[in-house]
């Protein structure tokens, strides 16, 4: 008889597996800099900036680009999308002495998932026509071998985990908070597919003080969506992509753009 007390698995919150949604500039690269100990800072050759913005608020960072090799000699879709996977493997990350590992961004990898012969494949129909209805569940099977490595880095490597995501804003009150965005993704399935896996959502933006200097903090309030609509406009489906952190007990409004303020809010410590 299985014994349930054995079977339990350990509920982990004092590990970051966050996504960082925020719009372009917004900060999301300099404050996943912020991470932890030593930073595997994973991207793609359109997001090359975003390296050196974390690089300015981390002391230990190594950052690989996924469609470039080493030298610089830019790699086919499919080689990139297997490299990525090989250099998540915990072995991997433990012999480098990773503490955190960052992907910048989560709308870059699914560029990259869309542009593989594997993706194409999947979309093919019997008559071996391209299957537009198939494009969601495709990108969505393909991204979830990269949540899989991610989530498999955190349980045998102790990694923390840091995934980038754009969002487009389309409200912000008189301060600059922002009040209604959605993420940049193909899709509402996509969107839902991805961010929902993650258990830290965090949305980062400038906000005006009362002295009227602007700074980037995560913002707790912001009101992230996707909505998906039939051919006459009607709402289908809604779902929001509320900020919230695993193990915290209450979350302020603002939080400083720092990743060890997060991790503070996630264990109650001081």
């Amino acid at each position: 008889m299985l014994d349930l007390l054995n079977e339990a698995s350990n509920v982990k919150t004092d590990k970051m597996f966050a996504i960082i949604l925020g719009s372009s500039g917004a900060g999301k690269s300099h404050v996943a800099g912020t991470a932890p100990g030593k930073i595997l800072y994973l991207y793609l050759d359109s997001e090359r900036h975003g390296s050196s913005s974390a690089s300015k608020s981390s002391p230990d960072l190594l950052a690989v680009c996924l469609d470039r090799d080493k030298e610089g000699n830019p790699l086919k879709p499919e080689q990139a999308f297997k490299r990525g996977l090989e250099i998540l493997n915990p072995e991997v990350l433990r012999k480098a002495k990773i503490d955190s590992v960052v992907l910048d961004g989560l709308t870059e990898l699914e560029k990259l998932i869309r542009a593989t012969p594997k993706w194409a494949n999947m979309c093919q129909s019997a008559q071996g026509k391209h299957n537009s209805f198939a494009e969601g569940s495709s990108t969505i099977a393909l991204g979830d071998e990269y949540m899989r490595a991610l989530r498999d880095a955190q349980d045998k490597a102790g990694v923390h985990v840091i995934v980038t995501g754009i969002i487009d804003v389309q409200e912000v009150d008189d301060n600059g908070a922002i009040g209604v965005a959605k993420p940049r993704l193909s899709g509402y399935a996509v969107a839902e597919g991805f961010i929902q896996q993650f258990p830290d959502i965090l949305v980062i933006g400038k906000v005006a003080g009362k002295d009227g200097k602007s700074g980037r903090v995560f913002q707790t309030n912001a009101d992230v969506q996707r909505i998906s609509k039939d051919q006459s406009g009607a709402v289908k489906k809604f779902i929001n992509f509320e900020p919230r952190l695993a193990g915290a007990v209450a979350l302020p409004v603002f939080i400083k753009a720092d990743l060890a303020e997060v991790i503070k809010l996630k264990t109650g410590s001081k």
